[in-house]
């Protein structure tokens, strides 16, 4: 039977399993600081994947478009991820961006004077 202990980064109450060193939260916490492209690869697959959006980009493909610090932008909301779909946008400019479609979606929505803004 595999001994549980405590983990061994400063703070972690957590148990160990297999007679690891640190606890599942703190590996995955040490491997996302070691490899943070790759963190983010798998970090937006798994958000596609949940939100029902295609993902056709290899790890290659997105580190060819993937710029850390920012976020990838689909030019085709209609399309997925997918390599000549996707660019990198500054997080504000995505959040501006987003605000400009809701408005103009709302508009389509309560034409005339009912526009709730």
């Amino acid at each position: 039977m595999a001994k549980k202990d405590k983990c061994k980064t400063w703070g972690c109450k957590n148990k160990t399993k297999n007679n690891r060193k640190l606890c599942p939260k703190c590996r995955m916490r040490e491997w996302r600081a070691k490899y943070p492209d790759r963190a983010a690869y798998h970090r937006k697959k798994t958000n596609a994947k949940r939100r029902g959006i295609q993902f056709d980009l290899t790890f290659d493909d997105f580190m060819l478009v993937y710029v850390q610090g920012y976020v990838l932008d689909r030019d085709n909301s209609m399309r997925g991820y997918e390599l000549g779909n996707v660019l990198p946008m500054a997080l504000h400019a995505n959040a501006i961006k987003g605000a400009t479609i809701d408005k103009d979606r709302h508009k389509t929505i309560y034409p005339g004077d009912d526009a709730p803004f």
